[in-house]
């Protein structure tokens, strides 16, 4: 049923296309655009595309991790393919440019629809295409622009000369009260868009951090197993292998499975963690994060006692567990309360016949990750108590947890881990390494498709505010005729006379969009020092988490300023085509 939509799709496209080229070969002419050129950019654009998707794959790139890479290489370009139509033709193509870029991104999405290479609407591929038309058609019209000013007059003109002075005297004259009043607002329109943009992406990208915090210290940075996860006998030995392994800062092994555990009063499943006490605490910050009792008991567990020959053995002691704050709830108990855990795939006999395995353990401890997951769910206890309830063998383990000095090359120092695991201690169905990232993989790319849809949305608070530019613009060009007229009689050219609204335009832009990256920085900084507390018991933390990074600050004040310039552009065009008789009859 997909094969079918997307080959519908590619059908539908292919005839809008067809219809899109006739009606423009037969209108454009009569208004002075150009279909060989809309041609001629569109090819320009797919070759673009294709090259940039070989440099990808032949340096082995992925958009997952280095998607600045694609916009450092795709933004000057459509740039540059903007300049050169704007130098070849001396005017502003902006409709054969917007025909080019929509014609690229909707063919990359349906080689991506019919490639099946990403199905997940969080996917980095279609993240990437949710901005790709916005940012090519800025980019493009920004080159468009600056080719149309260097080249427009049929000679290189670069300079901004007595442009630039007439432009702030133009800006900064108090003859108009109006005028005044609307660049003021202008200018605190567009510093109120950047703030609210860095402010909200910085608390998306806070909360994203205290997750990822979490969820690394519950869940070890790698978890190296046995293919399908089957319990392996190793050795102390074999173990020790992994101290020479680059980038491993502390490993611990552990047993594992899913279980059920009863009090008086209620129940609920969870997750049966056997591990080290010597080791896990190292690898594992959660053990860290013990809030009643402590770790104790399970440390100074006992062994089985051995029975004699021909006798009863002794009764087995009481083993300890470690629960999480939502668990120890649910099931109303505390520490030195007694837990029963059942398996549900073991059995055992019984007067009444074969029975779910059923242990009483007793709570040593509680935890708190602050993560309602893990609190929830997660169970640790000693790893000989967990291999006896399991029925394992001594050395058997189910996996190892492993903790890297860098966690963001977690991926890399798992593929270490395996090779040596693989030399020293070989399985029939081979070792495998899962990171933290590829075990939530789903739920980060769904973050990140959060924080894209949000710039894309807020985005559209500085195109608000950006109006307010064109409209401070178009009213100093309806109260400056006369000066233009004046100009244009005296000499001036149409670029000269656009480069005029374009640096009063871009000084409104400049200031509002740094007065707003200043006063959201300030933000930022107050929120994380001061604070700003919020129930705790609902969202599992205790103040807003806001984390503004230098990226994300200059990306957002460069997104800004080229969609202020791309604004300025058309009422500077309007003003540079004004006649100087029209000027000089109604001034």
């Amino acid at each position: 049923m997909s094969q079918t939509l997307a080959w519908a799709l590619v059908g539908g496209a292919a005839a809008a296309h067809v219809g899109l080229a006739v009606h423009l070969t037969r209108s454009w002419p009569r208004r002075g655009r150009s279909p060989r050129l809309a041609a001629l950019t569109s090819v320009a654009a797919l070759a673009g595309g294709v090259c940039l998707w070989l440099v990808f794959r032949g340096a082995g790139l992925d958009l997952e991790h280095h998607q600045a890479v694609l916009w450092a290489l795709a933004c000057p370009f459509s740039a540059g393919l903007g300049f050169a139509a704007a130098a070849v033709s001396r005017r502003l193509p902006g409709a054969e440019l917007t025909v080019a870029v929509l014609l690229t991104v909707e063919l990359a999405a349906v080689t991506i629809w019919l490639g099946g290479t990403a199905t997940d609407i969080a996917a980095a591929h279609w993240r990437v295409l949710l901005v790709a038309p916005a940012a090519l058609l800025l980019s493009s019209f920004f080159g468009a622009s600056l080719g149309f000013l260097a080249f427009g007059s049929g000679a290189l003109d670069a300079g901004l000369g007595y442009e630039a002075m007439i432009g702030r005297r133009f800006l900064l004259a108090r003859g108009s009260v109006v005028l005044s009043a609307v660049t003021t607002i202008s200018v605190f329109g567009v510093a109120l868009g950047v703030w609210l943009v860095i402010v909200a992406l910085g608390i998306l990208g806070g909360f994203e951090q205290d997750l990822r915090d979490k969820i690394i210290g519950t869940g070890a940075h790698v978890v190296v197993q046995q293919r399908g996860a089957w319990p392996v006998e190793i050795s102390s030995e074999q173990l020790e292998s992994l101290r020479a392994v680059r980038g491993v800062e502390a490993f611990a092994p552990f047993v594992e499975g899913e279980v059920a555990l009863a009090s008086q009063s209620n129940y609920t499943g969870g997750l049966l963690f056997g591990i080290d006490p010597q080791r896990s605490p190292g690898v594992l910050t959660v053990l860290g994060q013990v809030i009643r009792g402590s770790l104790a008991p399970i440390a100074d567990e006992p062994a089985a006692p051995e029975s004699s020959e021909g006798d009863l053995p002794p009764p087995m002691p009481v083993p300890h567990l470690v629960i999480g704050r939502e668990m120890a709830s649910m099931l109303n108990v505390s520490v030195g309360d007694r837990v029963r855990v059942i398996s549900p795939l073991l059995e055992t006999m019984t007067p009444l016949g074969m029975a779910p395995k059923s242990v009483d353990f007793r709570v040593a401890a509680v935890f708190s990750s602050k993560m309602y997951e893990f609190d929830a769910r997660f169970v640790y206890t000693s790893l000989p108590a967990a291999r006896r309830f399991f029925e394992l063998e001594q050395d058997s383990i189910v996996g190892l947890h492993v903790a890297t000095r860098d966690p963001d090359r977690s991926e890399a120092v798992g593929d270490a881990v395996v090779s040596a695991l693989s030399s020293a201690a070989p399985v029939a169905r081979g070792w495998e390494a899962r990171d933290w990232k590829s075990r939530n993989q789903t739920l980060f790319a769904a973050l990140k498709l959060e924080r894209v849809v949000a710039f894309v949305v807020l985005a559209f608070i500085i195109l608000v505010a950006s109006f307010a530019i064109v409209s401070t613009l178009t009213m100093s060009v309806i109260e400056k005729r006369k000066e233009i007229a004046i100009l244009k009689t005296i000499g001036a050219r149409d670029v000269g006379v656009m480069k005029i609204f374009l640096t009063q335009g871009m000084l409104v832009g400049t200031c509002g969009t740094l007065l707003g990256a200043a006063g959201a920085v300030l933000t930022a900084i107050l929120l994380e020092r001061i604070g700003f507390g919020i129930p705790g018991e609902v969202y599992y933390i205790d103040a807003l988490p806001v984390r503004v990074g230098a990226g994300d600050v200059v990306l957002i004040v460069f997104a800004a300023l080229l969609i202020v310039w791309d604004f300025v552009v058309f009422p500077a065009i309007r003003g540079a085509r004004l006649a100087p008789v029209e000027g000089l009859r109604d001034g």
